[in-house]
């Protein structure tokens, strides 16, 4: 979460589910920390292209052409006006350009493409390398899912609730009480986030009674027998206006 916006338009940062009866959910998109370089694209093209020529930014160097198989790649306008997420299904060539095969990406359903990002044109514009990760949890268990077409993962068992809270840059808290239930609309304005996660014992204690605690909007559960911990950590998004 911490890495949310690097190299690519704020507004595309993060998607938020909040609930106030359930967990939340988050998705943070961001330049993938192992490709760093980036590329100028140098074919015509277009957030439609089935195809698009690339090479490095500054120099740098290109992995083998295995490597971009399946990863989620971003087109941005240097002025940061459109983007548009795609998915690599082939990489070739050699020297100092490569070809990139495109198909529709999961992560463009997730971030939100519009019909104005995908008719953009992307010529001598940048593209990124994109790690595009969901967290939500269901059945008492936390998912991660990296939006490359595969399954939700199994992140952490015993996992009652994930429920988040996010300030923007006038100071303002979103999602922690019930008169702060919305989510922030200008995904652009954060600036930190509160992430809060209930864990629990795998079997029942018949000596003890307890509930699931309220954590930020959401309310506390009913009573029942298990232990439960609470963790927080304090993020500040540090590609989010800093």
């Amino acid at each position: 979460i911490r890495m949310a916006g690097s190299r690519i338009p704020k507004t595309k940062a993060m998607v938020i589910t909040n609930s106030s009866t359930g967990p939340d959910q988050i998705s943070v998109l961001y330049a993938d920390p192992d490709f760093l370089s980036g590329f100028v694209i140098k074919s015509a093209a277009t957030g439609s292209s089935s195809s698009i020529t690339v090479e490095t930014q500054n120099g740098g160097a290109f992995e083998p052409n295995i490597k971009y198989y399946r990863k989620n790649i971003i087109l941005v306008k240097k002025d940061g006006s459109c983007s548009v997420i795609r998915k690599i299904t082939a990489a070739s060539g050699t020297g100092t350009q490569r070809a990139f095969t495109l198909t529709n990406s999961p992560a463009s359903t997730v971030f939100g493409d519009s019909q104005a990002d995908v008719s953009a044109t992307y010529t001598d514009q940048y593209a990124y390398i994109v790690s595009a990760i969901t967290y939500s949890i269901s059945s008492s268990t936390l998912y991660v899912n990296t939006n490359t077409g595969g399954t939700n993962q199994p992140l952490s068992e015993n996992t009652d609730d994930l429920q988040i809270a996010y300030l923007d840059k006038n100071g303002s808290w979103y999602c922690y009480d019930s008169s702060h239930t919305s989510a922030p609309t200008t995904i652009a304005d954060i600036r930190a986030a509160r992430i809060n996660i209930i864990t629990r014992t795998a079997i029942a204690d018949p000596d003890f009674t307890g509930q699931r605690p309220s954590l930020e909007d959401h309310a506390a559960g009913g009573s029942d027998h298990y232990r439960r911990r609470v963790l927080t950590s304090m993020i500040k998004i540090r590609n989010m206006g800093f």
